[in-house]
């Protein structure tokens, strides 16, 4: 059993400087988000508070990965768009969750 303070969470991937189209997800051991930094993944009023959208990104190899304890980089189709995705296993218990960060590839 374990409390998991998602506001907090949220905050701190928010203060993280990304590019403009950079995403930090956290993922739970089924590739469903838990925390998205993207703006369009809030759903209230206040754009602090953590969503209870849930978005499945399993389809990813970077996902599936991280879900069976991997660490890696690669380059990969999201939304239809090429990113570069690093991701890190979390151990939660006996199974893994994971951090993903998705940023665009440089058109130049």
């Amino acid at each position: 059993m374990g409390i998991l303070d998602l506001r907090n969470i949220l905050h701190s991937i928010r203060n993280v400087n990304l590019t403009d189209d950079g995403r930090i997800l956290v993922v739970d051991h089924n590739g469903t988000t838990i925390v998205d930094s993207s703006p369009s993944y809030a759903t209230s009023d206040n754009a602090s508070s953590p969503s209870s959208k849930l978005i499945n990104f399993s389809y990813l190899k970077s996902t599936k990965a991280v879900v069976h304890g991997s660490a890696g980089s690669s380059f990969e189709t999201v939304d239809g768009m090429r990113k570069f995705v690093v991701y890190q296993p979390i151990q939660v218990g006996n199974r893994f969750w994971g951090v993903i960060l998705i940023e665009p590839v440089s058109s130049s």
